[in-house]
């Protein structure tokens, strides 16, 4: 798919975040939280979610702490929240210690399929704060997030990805059917590429790309931190893939 200057913005265009700490510090506990403040979260989340990914950074730290907000207010009862509400509360947490009590739910047959997007973003946040990745060259042209649901062993799953802004909608329509066809293929790693920082989705060369990337063998050093290559790492389903860049 081919951009003519005239298409192609020449900077990224950068969105305040709609969750903040003064939302977060005006909320009830997670627990007593009524449901219309939950889905209103939820839907700030999304928006936190998707301007992130179209400016090729992680969540803000506010946006990573409403999703275990959320996590919380709605778990079901006897479930080990601990973790998940100190890490609500202040900010406060290991990546190990919190997603301990996040992966029963990301597994729970009541989280729809963009809850549990939301939930791998938390898990890169987290990741992220203990192991920085080096810093990514941005593009010369904006992106935007977009989002389609496909089915996996029949559940639903959702597919963030990135795009080039201002595309119009005959250019976006046949990039669903080619993506989907690439995550039957090459799984989750596939879909976790997507989601890497300045990874455009309409690229002529984005699986060749993704082919070269993909080395999920290096994630022990990365974990060590005696990685000597250029990487970063997405998290999906509790599992770390990690790609050279």
């Amino acid at each position: 798919m081919e951009r003519t200057p005239d298409q192609t913005p020449e900077t990224t265009t950068e969105h305040a975040n709609v969750i903040t700490e003064e939302l977060l510090a005006s909320l009830p506990e997670p627990r007593e939280a009524a449901g219309v403040i939950t889905a209103l979260l939820a839907d700030h989340t999304r928006e936190d979610y998707f301007n992130a990914l179209s400016e090729s950074r992680d969540i803000p730290p506010a946006t990573a702490r409403a999703i275990a907000y959320n996590l919380v207010a709605h778990a079901p009862g006897g479930t080990t929240t601990g973790a998940l509400e100190r890490f609500a509360q202040t900010g406060a947490g290991s990546h190990d210690g919190v997603r301990a009590e996040y992966l029963p739910l990301y597994e729970h047959p009541i989280m729809p399929a963009e809850g549990r997007m939301l939930l791998d973003a938390l898990g890169t946040y987290l990741f992220h704060q203990h192991h920085p990745a080096p810093a990514t060259p941005p593009l010369a042209y904006a992106l935007d997030g977009g989002l389609f649901y496909t089915e996996d062993h029949g559940e639903r799953v959702a597919v963030a990805f990135q795009l080039p802004m201002g595309l119009a909608a005959e250019e976006v329509r046949p990039l669903g059917r080619f993506l989907e066809r690439h995550l039957q293929r090459y799984g989750d790693p596939f879909r976790a590429y997507l989601r890497l920082p300045g990874v455009d989705a309409t690229s002529p060369t984005l699986v060749v790309d993704y082919l070269s990337a993909h080395a999920i063998d290096e994630e022990a050093d990365v974990l060590k931190g005696q990685s000597e290559i250029a990487w970063d790492a997405v998290e999906i389903g509790g599992r770390l893939h990690v790609f050279t860049r």
